[in-house]
């Protein structure tokens, strides 16, 4: 091999040496700065009043004549409406919804002979009194002791400045998620730097000392009391 081929060879076997050191220091390098990022999580949690109400009621009613039906569904609702207007608060109504039963033959199918008629009505009830609604959906109960064919749904509860309350506990779990951080850099000989990365949890909103979560975040009506929860995700460069 003549020198010219030598140096050729030699300097190949140089560059494809610097190339491969510069890739193992370039790997080292990003697993250091890798190394320099900590991650935390931060949560907070605070127990809620509902300041809403509402519950759902149905009236109906079955008679051979629809005159008949309609008139019974009138009285019973009128019963109910006056019942909540008493405590003086918002009802709405739906509209009357019609249902026909046919008589069956002896196959138990359908005739075109009508049997009897069903009338309906729903009725919306809120209020931001979340204790007079609870009391008066026992009241509501009641009526099925005077022949009133109702039924009864809810009532749910809800919180209706939740966005102030979100704002107000993502900073406190971001805080908590720098304290923890603080910790762990102080027992380390570190110290915490900048903010890298915070991604925002799914807020958990449960009934009272639950510890149920939902990977699509969770809203209990059934109480009036609440808790609220919020989980933040940080990372932090440790200088």
């Amino acid at each position: 091999m003549n020198n010219s081929l030598k140096i050729s060879a030699a300097s190949l076997i140089l560059a494809l040496g610097l190339i491969g050191s510069s890739y193992t220091l370039s790997r080292f390098y990003l697993r250091l700065e890798r190394e320099k990022v900590i991650t935390v999580k931060g949560s907070a949690q605070k127990r809620l009043v509902s300041d809403k109400a509402s519950l759902s009621a149905q009236i109906a009613v079955q008679a051979v004549l629809i005159a008949d039906a309609y008139k019974t569904l009138q009285t019973q609702t009128d019963q109910l409406r006056s019942l909540v207007g008493a405590q003086k608060i918002l009802l709405t109504a739906d509209n009357v919804d019609l249902e026909k039963v046919y008589k069956k033959n002896n196959d138990g199918k359908n005739t075109n002979e009508i049997d009897y008629y069903i009338l309906s009505q729903q009725f919306k009830i809120s209020s931001s009194d979340v204790q007079k609604i609870e009391a008066l959906s026992k009241e509501i109960g009641g009526l099925l002791s005077q022949g009133i064919q109702v039924s009864i749904y809810g009532p749910e509860y809800y919180i209706t400045d939740l966005a102030k309350i979100k704002m107000d506990l993502l900073a406190e779990a971001t805080n908590d998620g720098y304290k923890r951080a603080r910790l762990m850099a102080d027992n380390s000989g570190g110290k915490v730097g900048k903010l890298v990365e915070a991604q925002q949890g799914i807020f958990q909103i449960t009934t009272p000392d639950s510890t149920d979560v939902s990977d699509w975040g969770t809203y209990d009506t059934s109480t009036i009391e609440k808790d609220i929860k919020a989980v933040v995700t940080l990372k932090y460069l440790i200088e």
